[in-house]
């Protein structure tokens, strides 16, 4: 299997996204794949103020599905906060929760960008557990890394 990999570098440099989520799609327009299946994956950042497109993935080549293929389809979604998609096994299921990835089934005919203005209307109203808590692990990682270096500082040379 290989895989490409666009990386959109963001018109602005003030764009930090709070969330990160990835869409399985075939039309890049819909949420219209099987997670297992899903041969295309756009990622988008998202904020309070709205969302941007950050990297488009595509699994090319013989036997992109499967179980065997699953690790690293979820290698590559660890960054991701969440997964939308059409369906969902549970070994990637698994796999997925296991990297702190919340996979989320939505029904065919469902648009990326209407998805993306729900997260941001979610995220400015109330926000989902699964944003509550990324947003918290973020906060963590960052306030670890932190403690960590002043830990590090405040060590005798």
């Amino acid at each position: 299997m290989t895989v490409r990999k666009l990386h959109l570098e963001t018109a602005t440099s003030e764009f930090t996204p709070l969330l990160k989520v990835a869409f399985a799609t075939r039309s890049r327009v819909m949420i219209d794949e099987h997670f297992g299946h899903a041969r295309t994956f756009l990622i988008y950042g998202v904020d309070y103020s709205g969302y941007q497109m950050l990297d488009a993935l595509e699994f090319t080549g013989q036997q992109v599905e499967g179980h065997n293929r699953l690790p690293d389809k979820v290698s590559l979604l660890k960054e991701c906060d969440a997964v939308y998609c059409n369906a969902c096994g549970a070994s990637a299921l698994r796999q997925l929760l296991a990297q702190q990835v919340f996979p989320i089934r939505v029904d065919d005919d469902v648009s990326i960008s209407e998805s993306l203005q729900q997260i941001e209307h979610d995220l400015n109203h109330q926000p989902a557990g699964w944003m509550t808590r990324a947003i918290k692990h973020d906060s963590r990682s960052d306030d670890g890394a932190d403690s960590y270096l002043d830990s590090l500082l405040d060590e005798p040379w």
